[in-house]
């Protein structure tokens, strides 16, 4: 009895306030649902800042050429470049009054890394009589030996202290700055000499405990340094692993990682969430060149660079799907392309391309640099519209009954 009571003054005061002034509710109800549906990111194509670094970047053999943003959201460039009778490691940083980069040579041999220490300044590990590691003082470049190794990458702890991981011939191992030397430690051997694109990874979390992925076909290893020493892992996964990207640590120290599976063409992003390790296709659909570069931004979204069919290609995480956009095809590139994030979202990218007089497999190569000229939008995932919808019309709703009852009473 109560229901119909209730049924026949609802009834009654919608046909009243409908005759008192027709469809004001309804348009203002409606008003206020376009505002929000209008006020939410879209997830549209961004645009790309795109810029050649040095005309002269190696071009057949190593391809390294990682970049870093500072604190300032200042992106530095570390790669190989070439002459007519060596190698040369350089380094590339913005200069903000030239609106581009301005480039040193530090060395000869190859460029493998590059971080930027707590004031900014580049560090950078480098192949050159053995692995090196290059500091810049303020002043100029200065070298410490690290250890014999032709691939490695590296981090800096709480104290700013460096650590290494690496390949020496056919063993991963792992290198620390006491402050006064080098420390070095075996980890894993491979039972025959690595590809000449080793995968090694190292990152550090904010304990200080070093992580290390590397990759012994077909196992993929995760080794962390306990107290009793180092802990191996084979990194369990649905699929079979055909190439594996690189290892980073998201804000609650847990590794992510991406790896590619040949078999389907797809780039695989895995997480670690303290139990198990959950995976999810990032890209599908595409001829793949390599497995491509995994950074993350600042709510520990991925973005992943990649090479397909001699184009720069960009997969980035919205809250709601991978948004996969093309940044550069006017000239071949080849890969790897190199990939990171600065504080606000933007994604910064360093790659090579092949110039027209030079080919497919010339000497030379352009170092180019791209970087998105606004943040990454966001995507609200798909219960959040519904959730709007609702408030709008609640909203509305109000607005209705206030102006009826405002009305009454002024009449």
């Amino acid at each position: 009895m109560r229901l119909l009571v209730y049924r026949y003054v609802i009834e009654a005061g919608v046909n009243e306030m409908m005759r008192d002034y027709g469809f004001l509710g309804i348009l203002l109800a409606f008003l206020l649902l376009a505002f929000f549906f209008l006020a939410m990111p879209a997830c549209a194509e961004q645009s790309w800042d795109v810029q050649t670094v040095d005309e002269n970047a190696l071009g057949l053999g190593n391809g390294y050429c990682p970049i870093a943003v500072n604190s300032n959201n200042v992106p530095s460039i570390a790669y190989t470049s070439s002459n007519s009778s060596a190698a040369l490691v350089m380094y590339a940083g913005w200069n903000s009054s030239l609106g581009g980069f301005s480039t040193q040579r530090i060395t000869t041999g190859y460029a493998t890394d590059i971080m930027l220490d707590p004031q900014n300044s580049p560090v950078i590990l480098c192949g050159s009589g053995g692995l090196q590691y290059v500091g810049w003082n303020g002043t100029g470049w200065t070298f410490q030996k690290v250890d014999d190794g032709n691939f490695g990458t590296i981090a800096l702890d709480s104290t700013e202290k460096p650590h290494v991981g690496y390949i020496s011939g056919n063993i991963v191992k792992y290198a620390s700055w006491t402050g006064s030397n080098w420390t070095t430690q075996t980890i894993d051997t491979y039972s025959i000499l690595p590809s000449l694109t080793p995968q090694v990874y190292l990152d550090i979390d904010s304990t200080d405990k070093p992580y290390i992925m590397y990759f012994m076909s077909p196992d993929l290893k995760l080794a962390t340094l306990e107290n009793s020493g180092w802990n191996i892992q084979n990194v369990s996964l649905p699929d079979t692993i055909g190439d594996v990207g690189n290892m980073v640590l998201d804000s609650k120290g847990f590794p992510r990682f991406i790896y590619l599976v040949y078999s389907v063409s797809e780039i695989k992003y895995a997480s670690w969430n303290g139990f198990n390790w959950k995976t999810e296709t990032a890209v599908s659909g595409f001829p793949m060149e390599n497995v491509g570069f995994l950074a993350l931004d600042s709510l520990d979204y991925p973005h992943i660079s990649f090479v397909s069919g001699q184009k720069l290609m960009y997969a980035g995480w919205t809250g709601a799907e991978w948004s996969i956009q093309t940044v550069y095809a006017d000239l071949p590139v080849q890969g790897p392309a190199y990939m990171a994030v600065d504080s606000n979202r933007v994604p910064h990218m360093s790659f090579r391309a092949n110039p027209p007089s030079e080919g497919l497999f010339g000497r030379f190569n352009y170092m180019m640099y791209a970087a998105a000229t606004e943040p990454v939008p966001l995507s609200l995932p798909s219960v959040f519209p519904l959730l709007l919808a609702v408030a709008a019309v609640i909203i509305g709703a109000v607005i209705v009954v206030i102006t009826y009852v405002w009305k009454k009473k002024m009449s």
